[in-house]
């Protein structure tokens, strides 16, 4: 607080100048004392207390004038409450107020106006108040101080005035105690109706909830409350209560409000409070009820939300807490404070929530899908339905309806039974411990119902269903539901069966949609996941062999590799992950493959008709943006005009409709330039730094370039117009061009109109125009903005057939179109009267065709003839004699073929040219253990030498048969394997063939194979082998049928597994000088297709035989992990070069320390 001055004589003398000034303060009501004789302030105050207990009448003047300055004293109060005191300051001349100061115990609540100064103009705004509150506090005291008033009014700047209050505790049940309820009937009476004071278990004065109320709603909440004191008949003093006052705090309070249920006044009927006794457990009402005034009182309690300030922008809107103080003569209880809750809502109207599967909401008519089943089982859902509104929502009925269709649906309950039709509202969320609530329930009362639905047939069905209710928004709340049943799937295969996912989609091997990986820059790869299944249900597990990664060039990919650990063994019915990173490198649009190497077999099954999906192949496709623009720029130039130039990353749009037509990329990216011509044009040719014809086209950035694309102008070009005709008759064009008969082709300029007519033979009749004509008239229009292919169709006509006859001349053959003739051995044939038949001259080789003659002319090989009447053509050719023919050796069996003069050599070359005419010798010679047994084709005979003249093409076949051998007999009778002598029993392991182009091929191989355990009686596979054991690995190949005799590289590969690592060994057999020499082999794939196509071979040139064993490895294993060993054999030479048989499920072991 400033410091306050008394005035000298020097200050009266400048007082005198100065208007004549007052102090004013009314306690209770206002009362006006002046300082008689001395210079007073130019403004007045008035102080009024809220408590009117202990408040006494008393004049405040400042320190500053002589006379004793009264106090303002707010009353005695109970411990733990509050009091207040609102003071009006009046002027009528200009004034600011610049500070208010309350003593310690105190506090200034508010200001009107607000904040400082407290500015007045004397004339439109004259008065400031102020509320001053005594806080509460638990003890005994009396708090005293000073209000401190500053201002700019010149010689008072600073006054003050002294301000009291006091906080008295009487002794426990000395006197009367006041009660006050929510209720005017006591005799129903339960703790929960009395407010004031809290009834255990609470610890404070329950709230006066006035409930829910909504702006524009038709009447506001009133509460009437029911005031009483307690007087169980002992000596109290006083012994009744009465009320004295009631505020609302803090006050003034424009939204709530007080009016009297008995008089003119609030607490008109609240004096002399008495009669009611407290209630002794188990009871809940208080005795001598109901009780009549003048033992009770009540008064009112309304509430305007309109008259809130500020005004409520959000609902529901709780009001922030006021408290109700009933002041009265119970000192334990004054002022009685009671807190007062109200919430606005937007609305008091119910409101319907639907939720499916328990928290996903339904919005209307939205389609709810109940899922997938098979025929015969039933799809269910359960629906929630909420009341999120102010009043009870009614609930009458749930109604399903289906239209169209042998389904059977049901919703329980519904209609509702009578205990589910009311929903209650949102309510308080009330404290347990008294107060007031500050939050809503998100939603009321609740309740669910099942929808249900069966089908006979396999479809998919949909329908609607209804809820009706008192919802004023939603009186027929609506939405679909829909369920999907299928037939019962076919039984799944036994055998490995393999099964591709990407998230919940199914992918077909070879399919043309691909993977998106989208967009991402340099250096920053994406991954994503494929999902392998083995759907076969058998007990053989789908192998894993490897996964291999193509790029556009065929090449192995540089932009999409595996992360992690891929697991090669799939049991039945379960499935793996394999992650896919694209990382590129370079910039550009990378359309890609990925082979999935696995045992998948062609079984028969439904899920894939039946296909060996191996490799399973699926597209891939990412793009590659630069993460830079400074590197070497592409331009196009010239600007093209009838055609478009685009780019797959860096952003060229350049020609006829886009003006982009340079941008930079990272130096040595590769991007793809397109081509696309204006209508009627065509794209012919790069320029510039940029070559060829094709579209789209892969340019390297090494460099900046320039590349020109070149267009036809796309107004002189040309469509071709082709005739197919069918039965006797012609067709001419207009303009000229086609006359068919002889001429059913031509090319006509883009966009001319051509008009085409058939005039059918003598006899016949022209039926309709196919193709892009159509009709039964004999002309036919057609635009030439494409190529255009027409049918016209005639009857045969009734004058029979026509014989025609070829007569050949010199080396060739003679062909005709519509067949029949095929001269060689057929010369002559009958076509139809007035068909037209175009014959085909091929000269043999070394000779020349030289002219036609007879019904036909010319010299093209070519040559037409309508067949109006019978017609002979001659065909001349020369020369032949030095040209070549060739010859072909068919093998079946175990043997070889060899020619003289050289060429055959089958075995491994089983084509050869020869000289025409040349008379060449065979010499079939069979394995140890075969026989040959004959030929056929050109040849015959069962002599091991045959000759043939080589006079034309030639194809031989030479049979051998096999007699069985040691092997083959152990092989056969046990799927043994046969080492050093010994017959032992193998497992037998999944035999493939894979082309030289990777595709599989079929294959009559066998293969079996394991490892001998200290010796053990069989070759075990899979197996559990230890660092201790002596072990053997052998495999034993029952060569293919189509194979025997051919030259092959024997291959021997492993692949040895530790954690996530891998590693691949080989034998090498050092140009067949080691059979049992283990070497290291750096290859970073476990592809095993590319794995032993590239190998080196343990064994090279075999001739093989029917049965191959292989001793792999013989003692101690080196290292653990897991063993996995291919056996098999490369062709090497003739036309199955790069063919690769082999064991597809490896043999197996697993070593451990």
């Amino acid at each position: 607080m400033g410091t306050f001055l008394n005035k000298d004589s020097s200050s009266v003398q400048m007082d005198s100048i100065h208007r004549r000034r007052k102090v004013w303060l009314s306690v209770m009501s206002s009362l006006v004392l002046s300082a008689i004789g001395q210079n007073v302030w130019a403004y007045d105050i008035s102080c009024t207390p809220a408590n009117p207990t202990g408040a006494t009448a008393v004049a405040v003047v400042t320190t500053n004038v002589p006379a004793s300055s009264p106090t303002l004293n707010l009353g005695t109060i109970s411990p733990n409450t509050t009091t207040t005191a609102t003071c009006t300051l009046t002027t009528a001349t200009a004034l600011q107020i610049t500070a208010i100061t309350v003593p310690s115990g105190y506090t200034l609540l508010s200001t009107v106006p607000t904040p400082f100064p407290l500015v007045l103009d004397g004339t439109t705004t004259t008065t400031a108040t102020f509320v001053v509150r005594l806080n509460a506090q638990a003890t005994d005291t009396t708090v005293s101080g000073n209000i401190g008033i500053s201002s700019n009014e010149a010689g008072f700047a600073n006054v003050s005035f002294p301000i009291s209050g006091t906080i008295a505790t009487p002794a426990t049940g000395s006197n009367a105690r006041l009660r006050v309820f929510d209720t005017t009937d006591l005799s129903t009476y339960e703790t929960t109706n009395q407010l004031y004071p809290a009834v255990p278990p609470q610890t404070a004065a329950r709230c006066l909830n006035i409930g829910l109320t909504a702006p524009g709603a038709a009447s506001n909440p009133v509460k009437t409350l029911t005031v009483g004191s307690t007087n169980d008949g002992a000596s109290y003093t006083p012994l009744t209560d009465s009320v004295t006052s009631i505020i609302f705090f803090p006050s003034p309070d424009t939204a709530f409000g007080l009016s009297s249920t008995s008089g003119s006044s609030v607490t008109s009927g609240l004096v002399d409070l008495t009669g009611l006794v407290d209630p002794i457990a188990p009871l809940t009402a208080y005795t001598l009820t109901p009780v009549t005034a003048p033992g009770v009182g009540s008064f009112k309690l309304t509430f305007d939300p309109t008259k809130l300030t500020p005004t409520p922008t959000t609902y529901p809107y709780v009001v922030p807490q006021r408290k109700l103080q009933i002041f009265s003569t119970d000192p334990d209880s004054n002022p009685a404070e009671i807190p007062i809750s109200a919430v606005v809502v937007p609305d008091l109207n119910p409101k319907l929530q639907v939720l499916v599967d328990t928290s996903l909401t339904v919005a209307k008519d939205a389609t709810i899908d109940l899922g997938t089943a098979v025929v015969g089982n039933t799809l269910s859902k359960t629906f929630t339905l909420k009341n999120i509104g102010y009043s009870n929502l009614t609930l009458a009925t749930v109604a399903p309806t289906f239209t169209g269709a042998a389904t059977a649906v049901s919703a329980t309950p519904g209609p509702y039974t009578e205990s589910d039709q009311i929903l209650g509202p949102r309510t308080l969320n009330q404290p347990t411990n008294g107060g007031c609530a500050t939050s809503l329930t998100p939603s009321g009362e609740q309740t669910t119902f099942e929808f249900a639905m069966t089908s006979t047939t396999a479809g998919i069905y949909t329908g609607t269903v209804t809820i009706t209710t008192n919802d004023p928004l939603n009186p027929s709340f609506t939405f679909k539901v829909k369920g999907t049943f299928e037939d019962a799937p076919a039984a799944a295969p036994l055998s490995p069966e393999i099964a591709t996912f990407f998230g919940t989609t199914e992918i077909q091997t070879d399919a043309t949609t691909a993977i998106d990986f989208g967009t991402t820059d340099i250096g920053t790869p994406i991954t994503k996941e494929i999902i392998i299944k083995n759907v076969g249900v058998g007990t053989e597990d789908l192998l894993v062999t490897s996964v291999n990664f193509l790029g556009q060039n065929g090449q192995p990919s540089l932009n999409y590799k595996t992360v992690g650990t891929v697991a090669n063994r799939v049991s039945q019915l379960t499935e793996t992950t394999i992650s896919i990173q694209f990382s590129p490198t370079t910039a550009g649009t990378f359309n890609e493959t990925v082979e999935i190497f696995n045992t998948d077999r062609a079984n028969g099954g439904t899920h894939d008709a039946g296909v060996a999906e191996n490799p399973f192949r699926i597209q891939l496709k990412g793009v590659a943006t630069s993460t830079t623009s400074t590197g070497p720029a592409l331009t196009i130039a010239p600007v093209p005009t009838n055609g478009m130039i685009t780019t797959d990353v860096g952003g060229i749009s350049c020609g006829s409709t886009g003006t982009v037509c340079t941008a930079n990329y990272t130096k040595d990216a590769i991007i793809q330039l397109t081509a696309t011509p204006t209508t009627g044009a065509t794209f012919t040719s790069w320029g510039g730094n940029c070559s060829g014809t094709t579209s789209p086209l892969s340019v390297t950035m090494d460099v900046a370039k320039t590349c020109t694309a070149t267009f036809t102008s796309g107004t002189t070009g040309t469509q071709a117009l082709t005739v197919t005709k069918t039965g006797n008759g012609t067709v001419a064009s207009s303009p000229t061009g086609i006359d068919c008969g002889t001429t059913c082709s031509a090319s006509f300029n883009s966009g001319t109109s051509v008009t085409l007519t058939a005039t059918p033979a003598t006899g016949a009749t022209f039926t309709s125009w196919g193709g892009a004509c159509s009709g039964t008239a004999t002309s036919a229009t057609v635009t030439m903005d494409a190529a255009k292919s027409c049918t016209a169709t005639f009857t045969s006509g009734t004058t029979g057939t026509q014989a025609l006859t070829v007569t050949k001349t010199g080396n060739g053959t003679v062909a005709s179109s519509p067949t029949g003739i095929d001269c060689g051995t057929t010369c002559s044939a009958s076509f139809n009267s007035g068909e037209s038949v175009t014959l085909t001259a091929t000269p043999a080789t070394g000779a020349t065709f030289t002219s036609w003659g007879g019904a036909c002319s010319g010299t093209t090989t070519s040559a037409t003839v309508t067949m109006d009447a019978a017609k002979s053509c001659t065909a001349t050719f020369t020369g032949g004699t030095t040209g070549t023919q060739t010859l072909t050796i068919v093998k079946t069996g175990s043997g070889s073929v060899v020619s003289s003069p050289a060429g055959i050599n089958c075995g491994s070359a089983c084509t050869a040219s020869f000289d025409t005419g040349a008379v060449v010798t065979l010499i079939a010679t069979p394995v140890s253990g075969a026989s040959f047994t004959g030929w056929s084709g050109s040849c015959s005979g069962t002599s091991t030498a045959m000759i043939v003249t080589v006079d034309s093409a030639k194809s031989c076949t030479a049979a051998f048969t096999t007699t069985t051998s040691q092997e083959g007999s152990c092989f056969d009778t046990q799927k043994g394997i046969l080492l050093d002598g010994v017959c032992k029993p193998a497992q037998p392991v999944l035999a493939t063939a894979v082309a030289a182009s990777g595709e599989g091929v079929a294959t009559t191989a066998e293969i079996v194979g394991g490892v001998s355990v200290n010796n053990g009686t069989t070759y075990l596979n899979p197996s559990n082998t230890t660092m201790a054991d002596d072990v053997v690995v052998a495999g034993h190949i029952k060569v293919a049928s189509e194979d025997v005799g051919k030259t092959a590289d024997i291959i021997v590969a492993g692949l040895l597994t530790i954690g996530d690592q891998f590693f691949w060994y080989m034998l090498d057999g050092k140009n067949n000088t080691c059979d049992l020499c283990i070497a290291a082999w750096n290859f970073d794939s476990r592809d095993i297709v590319k794995s032993l196509g590239q190998l080196t071979a343990q064994k090279t040139g075999v001739s093989l035989p029917a049965y191959y064993p292989i001793k792999i490895y013989a003692s101690k294993f080196a290292a653990p992990g897991v063993l996995q060993l291919f056996i098999g054999y490369r062709i090497t030479s003739g036309t199955d070069t790069g063919k690769l048989v082999f064991n597809a499920v490896p043999i197996d072991t697993t070593i451990k320390q």
